[in-house]
């Protein structure tokens, strides 16, 4: 993720070839985000939830309470 992007001083094209060529992460799997303009937040919150396993829960243990 790369946020405030809506920056004057924002080098968007820099940061994402660092982060590619640094951190060897695919730029596809890089979201430009403007957290105050709103700008690419639902795709963030895609991404995460994406990463994170879904809960473990026990029905049983839910309609016994």
């Amino acid at each position: 993720m790369i946020n405030k992007i809506d920056l004057s001083s924002a080098n968007v094209e820099l940061v994402e070839y660092q982060i590619v060529n640094t951190l060897k992460l695919d730029e596809n799997d890089i979201i430009c985000i403007s957290a105050k303009n709103n700008l690419n937040i639902d795709k963030l919150f895609d991404k995460i939830i994406s990463f994170l396993p879904q809960p473990k829960v026990n029905i049983e243990n839910i309609e016994s309470k």
